[in-house]
């Protein structure tokens, strides 16, 4: 039996946080969604306090990603781990100080080397400059 699935399922993600992902104990939760920039740049956005808080000496050093393997089943994912460090050097941008947001940049062709699957928003998506969104 087929099933048709919507693909926005395939846009979000849940995180798991950890300080050592072979020990397993996880540090943190989250969610977050895949964004491709005019560039075609592959990011993950989410919250920065699931990778980092200063106040309560939080930094995880890797962020598991649980990414869908089957587009007809959501129930089959698998496991993604992306590093947060090279070094000392944090591997994600903070597009501005000020938001409580981080983009986390992405290999698709390692994501699609596993057959894992994900579909990413785009300028496309957004909202025209001129456009106002009110929320009453």
């Amino acid at each position: 039996m087929s099933v048709t699935v919507d693909l926005l399922f395939l846009t979000v993600a849940r995180i798991s946080t950890y300080a050592d992902p072979t020990i397993g104990k996880v540090r943190n939760y989250g969610t977050g969604f895949f964004y491709s920039n005019p560039k075609e740049q592959l990011f993950f956005v989410t919250n920065r306090p699931v990778i980092l808080d200063e106040e309560k000496k939080y930094f995880p050093n890797v962020v598991r990603l649980s990414l869908h393997a089957n587009q007809n089943d959501l129930r089959l994912n698998r496991d993604y781990d992306i590093p947060l460090y090279k070094g000392a050097k944090k591997l994600w941008t903070e597009p501005n100080p000020s938001a409580d947001v981080v983009a986390i940049p992405l290999d698709v062709k390692d994501i699609q080397g596993k057959g894992l699957l994900l579909k990413s928003f785009s300028d496309v998506n957004l909202l025209p400059p001129d456009l106002h969104l009110h929320v009453r």
